[in-house]
């Protein structure tokens, strides 16, 4: 059952993305994402609006943090079902992935210590029910494949695309800076 949409966000610039939050009670319970055609991003809130304005806030900061670049960390808003203590270090770890960064699965098994874990990796980025908080998306294959993503490819490919211009744009204007000096 889908939850009655209160308010949508619109920004000009990001991936031609929407994200939707599934809000009950002031946590996050559910984040879907899907594409677009128009330019930029878009995020909506789902749930009893009166019930979840305080989270409404932290989001849209986190939202446009996001956009550039700088995301902050969101107090602990998930409604985190049932998890396994594997679940939770590789989503964790995937916390620690900045914008631009990417690891492997068989990465993110070693740094959980559990080398030759990477399927069971891919397992718990497929059931991340907060992608783009939790970026499983910076998750690829072992030879640079995008792997999967539990809400697409492409939205996967428009994440990554968005952060890894940033990060090139960025590393230019170091290199021209250090130049410089």
């Amino acid at each position: 059952m889908r939850m009655p949409l209160f308010e949508t966000i619109r920004q000009p610039c990001g991936p031609a993305i929407c994200v939707h939050f599934n809000l009950v009670n002031n946590q996050i319970h559910k984040i879907n994402l899907t594409l677009h055609e128009r330019k930029g991003i878009e995020w909506r809130f789902y749930g009893d609006f009166a019930q979840n304005k305080k989270i409404q806030s932290h989001i849209h900061d986190w939202m446009e943090s996001y956009l550039i670049h700088q995301p902050s960390t969101l107090p602990d808003l998930f409604f985190l079902p049932t998890t396994t203590i594997f679940q939770r270090k590789v989503w964790k770890f995937l916390t620690t992935l900045s914008i631009g960064q990417l690891a492997s699965y068989g990465e993110v098994a070693k740094a959980v210590a559990s080398p030759g874990a990477a399927r069971a990796v891919g397992t718990v980025c497929a059931r991340n029910n907060f992608p783009l908080l939790i970026p499983c998306h910076r998750v690829i294959g072992s030879k640079s494949s995008l792997g999967g993503f539990s809400c697409g490819l492409e939205i996967k490919k428009r994440l990554l695309e968005f952060e890894q211009s940033w990060h090139q744009i960025r590393n230019q204007y170091v290199e021209t800076l250090t130049e410089a000096l």
